[in-house]
Formats: C-alpha cells, structure tokens, sequence
C-alpha cells in the first residue's frame, strides 16, 4: 500500500470540474511559522501545472500535501471510489494530460496506456508501428504491435513487392491485426494510436 493510499483525499479535496484540475481545497491549507499563514484558501482550486524537466512542455496537474507532490488526476480517480494498484497509470482518454474530468480518465496498466498514446513525432514513417530496416541488402517495412506476450512484427520486402506496396501492406497488416486484438482479446488500441 502506497503512502497516498492511506489519505483520506476527501478530508482535503473536493472534485470539480469547473476546476481547471478537477479539484478544490475543502479546507484553508496554513503554512509559515506556527501555520499562521494562509496558503491555499477553502474552494481555491487546488494544484499547479507541472513542466518536463527536458521539454519545458506542462505535463499535468499535481497538488501539494504535507510537502508531498501528488499527480491531481491520481487524487480525482481515488475521491470517487476507485483503486489505483501501484503498477498502474492513468489515461486520459482525449490524450489531454490536463483534462481531469472523471470520464476522460481510466486505469490501465502501463502497456495499455501506451495502446492510447499518439504517434511520436519523431516517426520517420507518417504511420504508427511501422518503420524501416534493412538487412544486407533488402530493405524491408516492418509491421509491429505489442500483444500480451510482448512485441510482435512482420516484415515486407521491398525488392519483392516495391516500395509503396510494401509499405501499403506493413500498413494493413498491422491495422489488421489491432483490430483482431482488440475484438478478440479486448485490447485497447484507439483511434489516437494511429490505426
């Protein structure tokens, strides 16, 4: 059991989705010697938008409590009765890392949660889970997606079929085959994913 397990989130914060973090203080914060100095006042939305250490890029809301820094959307899922398992994460499901309204989160594993995350822009090949290699001489377009068992691909020569074709089949074969996993084994590829 984790430390934010054993909080009673609701002794501090109320949901709100007027909140541009999803919460309010439900009591005055103190701080300064002997606390003699109003921090956060009662109904003040509670958090500050957290940057990437390398980007500079805000990434989302995290709230202060007892000099301890908790991601705000992890304190919305918990208030309305949900369990976070240690291993897990939460998705926000319109990829909006600041969007902490209660129907735009869900947990996942960790897996899963990559199963929703957009193409990286550093994609070379304009296409989701598929990219280039070349072995020898032949180059090849290479399908891959993860399933349970771990990372799965399949390769398309392009001396054999040409460039676009192989490509164009890289391309099928993988929308193919998430589609299968996601009917057949209740995967959770999305749309944002790029199938």
């Amino acid at each position: 059991m984790t430390q934010k397990q054993l909080i009673e989130w609701g002794e501090y914060f109320y949901y709100d989705e007027s909140s541009p973090s999803g919460l309010r203080w439900k009591v005055n914060r103190y701080s300064g010697r002997g606390d003699s100095i109003i921090s956060a006042e009662k109904g003040q939305v509670a958090g500050t938008k957290v940057h990437d250490n390398r980007s500079g890029a805000k990434i989302r809301w995290n709230v202060c409590l007892n000099h301890v820094k908790y991601a705000a959307h992890d304190i919305v899922w918990e208030l309305h009765g949900n369990i976070k398992p240690t291993d897990a994460v939460i998705d926000h499901l319109n990829g909006d890392p600041f969007d902490n309204r209660i129907g735009n989160l869900l947990c996942k594993s960790f897996r899963h949660n990559l199963q929703n995350k957009k193409k990286y822009e550093n994609n070379s090949s304009g296409v989701s889970g598929v990219s280039w290699t070349v072995r020898g001489t032949i180059t090849y377009a290479v399908a891959f997606w993860n399933t349970d068992e771990g990372k799965t691909s399949k390769n398309f020569s392009v001396k054999k079929l040409g460039l676009l074709p192989a490509f164009r089949d890289a391309v099928i074969h993988r929308r193919c085959a998430i589609k299968t996993m996601n009917v057949v084994n209740g995967t959770m590829y999305t749309d944002r994913h790029g199938i």
